[in-house]
């Protein structure tokens, strides 16, 4: 099966508190349980960030202060095509970049 490389997914969550783990993400550029990324839209961090796990391994490559209001509906949007990702919260600009091939997935 060939990698999507190019995308647009919303999801629509609603938080429960701003205490534990309250958060909801999107996967993309999945290319197997070690290695994809993944768009979090967190209450607790007030944050949306991007992660990159590769072999495993999490780690933060971009990020930016966000209100996700708890007991509130929200809408996370992740649009990608190959190197570009935009993503919109509420849909406000969140994020928007682009990785470069070095970080892509083979």
């Amino acid at each position: 099966m060939k990698p999507v490389d190019h995308a647009e997914v919303v999801v629509r969550f609603k938080t429960l508190s701003a205490e534990g783990d309250q958060a909801a993400g999107v996967v993309f550029h999945y290319i197997d349980p070690s290695n994809y990324y993944v768009m979090v839209a967190s209450a607790k961090e007030e944050s949306c960030t991007l992660y990159r796990v590769r072999e495993g391994k999490k780690k933060k490559i971009d990020f930016k202060d966000v209100i996700v209001s708890p007991m509130t509906w929200h809408e996370l949007r992740v649009i990608f095509a190959q190197d570009k990702y935009t993503v919109l919260l509420d849909g406000d600009l969140a994020l928007g970049a682009t990785i470069p091939a070095s970080r892509l997935p083979a």
